[in-house]
């Protein structure tokens, strides 16, 4: 099974990534929470390829690192290692032509092409 997601929050140790609608600053969505804790132990799950996407500019999810997963079969991609040009923030992200084409590389890594660096503004 592949599956991509954009944020860390894996429920059911399915790979379809799933972010528990939240007040911006619940403290229930801060790294290392309880509710965080739980979720984290377990995934990533066994048998999934996982390919997490970030953006430095992420104004609902921070720090940008507490997207990434640690284990195998797990890929993290830091949009703006890629390209400077991009300024994705966390609406913007999934309409992204460079997230667009982490996506479709992930999902079909037999046709995997480089993504290209354009210019991405965030969404407001």
């Amino acid at each position: 099974m592949r599956a991509v997601g954009t944020y860390r929050r894996s429920h059911f140790g399915v790979g379809i990534r799933v972010f528990r609608r939240v007040d911006v600053d619940t403290p229930d969505r801060h790294a290392g929470s309880d509710y965080i804790k739980k979720i984290e132990a377990r995934a990533p799950a066994r048998g999934v390829v996982y390919t997490n996407i970030a953006t430095r500019y992420d104004e609902l999810v921070g720090p940008y690192t507490s997207s990434f997963l640690v284990g195998p079969n797990v890929t993290n991609i830091f949009l703006q290692a890629h390209c400077a040009l991009d300024f994705s923030d966390h609406v913007s992200i999934i309409s992204s032509p460079i997230t667009g084409r982490y996506i479709l590389n992930a999902l079909d890594p037999a046709h995997a092409l480089p993504p290209p660096c354009v210019p991405v503004a965030p969404a407001l």
